[in-house]
């Protein structure tokens, strides 16, 4: 992908839509940076919505594979851990996506096991990094195979261990809400919910179609 093209769904990962001035860069001529966002659409990464530009379902794609470090997708499951933190009063920890895909809704802290950690040393690296708290206990709940599409094109997937934990003082990253509460969650979350309280088993499969 030529680096205008990158820069442009670059800037789609942590928008829901950008206009034209937006995406431009500053010094680019207009004719040139159309020529390359006519590309984007044309190869199927962006689509022309209301008020400017989105990433198309094979963006979506490309943006949960993405790797900011490597600058390109990896092309096959994502393996990640997801945390399930409890307050006292059976309130579960969201936070809100700040980058494509789902942008803007709330889903459970998680983030990919890195090479050479076991599955427990992950979720504890991600509970400090995503919350900034360093003394919850976390144990072992369930594992989920999650794929998800929209229009016959895989948008995201992945394998999860599912931790539970509980903490009982304030946060400086993320909500608390009501373990029911399905408003605003990006998908597969109130499945991957569901499956930290059923009973050890298989993976859970979860596919989703948008």
């Amino acid at each position: 992908m030529h680096h205008i093209q990158y820069s442009i769904v670059a800037l789609l990962m942590k928008a829901g839509k950008k206009r034209f001035s937006e995406l431009k860069p500053e010094g680019l001529e207009s004719n040139l940076f159309q020529y390359h966002l006519k590309h984007t659409i044309k190869e199927g990464y962006v689509i022309k919505v209301d008020g400017g530009y989105a990433l198309s379902p094979k963006g979506l794609y490309f943006a949960d594979r993405h790797s900011s470090l490597l600058k390109t997708i990896r092309e096959q499951p994502k393996t990640i851990t997801i945390l399930v933190l409890q307050n006292r009063q059976g309130e579960v920890l969201m936070q809100q996506k700040s980058r494509q895909p789902f942008i803007g809704s709330f889903h459970l802290p998680a983030g990919k096991i890195h090479e050479g950690e076991t599955v427990h040393d992950a979720a504890q690296r991600e509970i400090v990094e995503k919350t900034g708290l360093t003394s919850v206990e976390l144990m072992y709940r369930s594992t989920v195979y999650v794929h998800i599409s929209q229009n016959d094109t895989l948008i995201s997937e992945y394998i999860g261990f599912v931790f539970g934990g509980q903490y009982t003082g304030n946060v400086e990253e993320g909500v608390w809400r009501d373990f029911y509460d399905t408003r605003e969650l990006a998908p597969s979350v109130a499945e991957v919910l569901a499956s930290s309280k059923s009973e050890f088993g298989p993976p859970k499969e979860i596919f989703i179609s948008l």
